[in-house]
């Protein structure tokens, strides 16, 4: 491998390590940090498709280089329904004080209306 190939792998695995404890600013470094390497991948992927055939090392390289992303793709996605969640969560225990503090059922009453 060359050394920015290894330099690409040792960045995504410090991302990956920042999306291990997803928080706001953990996620907002991950983003930067990707969308830094995606200029990197975009080079990478040129050179490689400027080259006849598969040398084992860039094989190597590839199939790390897929692991690392999937890796950061499944924390990404675990962290996004975890603030989903949270937020649905927030929102449901907002909306159950009144401004006096006092706890409203969530329940909103049944009223059938019928007009002849």
């Amino acid at each position: 491998m060359e050394p920015g190939e290894i330099k690409m792998l040792t960045e995504l695995q410090g991302i990956r390590r920042l999306l291990d404890a997803p928080n706001t600013a953990n996620i907002r470094a991950a983003n930067e940090g990707l969308q830094t390497l995606a200029l990197s991948i975009e080079t990478l992927s040129g050179r490689l498709f400027a080259q006849n055939g598969t040398v084992q090392d860039n094989a190597d390289f590839l199939t790390r280089l897929r692991a690392e992303l999937s890796s950061i793709c499944a924390l990404l996605q675990n962290a996004s329904a975890y603030f989903n969640r949270l937020g649905i969560l927030r929102a449901s225990q907002f909306g159950a004080y009144e401004r006096t503090g006092e706890f409203r059922s969530l329940d909103s009453p049944r009223r059938v209306s019928v007009q002849l």
